[in-house]
């Protein structure tokens, strides 16, 4: 993830034309619709979403298999942390601002590191 020294390692080609496509519909008309339309369109990108996520859980898995977390020098591990017997993680970590890219690159990746470590309802 970190290609070097405060470096974030560049998006892959198809990371890369899938946040164009995003950027890109997001720019989309969104007047003169019909309610129909609204309403399937509502649906269809509820169904994306729920593929992405799908794909963020298999990334965030291979993530976990990787020494990554720790060479980026997080400590220390979620489960010996105050976040391992809270039920809900922080949202600050979300919403601070951070220095640099790389700075925010990080509490955002230890936010999500944090968060699969913690108990889930489901």
């Amino acid at each position: 993830m970190i290609a070097g020294e405060g470096a974030i390692a560049p998006l892959s080609q198809d990371v890369a034309r899938l946040r164009a496509a995003v950027e890109a519909f997001r720019r989309r008309p969104k007047t003169g619709r019909t309610q129909e339309q609204v309403s399937h369109e509502l649906s269809q990108v509820r169904v994306i979403c729920d593929v992405m996520e799908l794909e963020f859980s298999d990334l965030a898995s291979e993530f976990a298999a990787t020494d990554e977390y720790d060479q980026q020098g997080f400590e220390p591990s979620p489960g010996s942390s105050r976040f391992a017997t809270c039920q809900a993680v922080p949202p600050a970590i979300g919403f601070a601002p951070a220095i640099s890219c790389s700075d925010w690159n990080k509490a955002l990746t230890r936010w999500l590191w944090v968060r699969s470590a913690l108990p889930t309802s489901r």
